[in-house]
């Protein structure tokens, strides 16, 4: 499955709207900001790691690609160009 930008800013506030569990994690750059992260197994996909960071009113894509380990200790790789949505 591909996804657009758009596409996968609906997935993330879908599983946002749903209640989907989302772990919080202290990000190295910027020091001291937080961000979210989960995995989702979707239907005829490997599972997709996503990382979201909230700052100043919205929320920014730091990460979303195939998990390439599953679980929590995923080496994540940074995904450019997803840039901040309004919340």
């Amino acid at each position: 499955m591909c996804f657009t930008d758009p596409s996968a800013w609906n997935l993330i506030c879908d599983l946002l709207d749903s209640s989907h569990v989302f772990h919080p994690v202290k990000l190295q750059i910027p020091v001291g900001q937080f961000a979210l992260e989960t995995t989702v197994l979707l239907e005829g996909t490997p599972e997709i790691y996503i990382k979201v960071q909230m700052s100043q009113g919205k929320a920014w894509g730091r990460s979303f690609h195939y998990s390439d380990k599953g679980g929590w200790n995923v080496s994540p790789k940074k995904q450019d160009g997803i840039g901040g949505k309004d919340v």
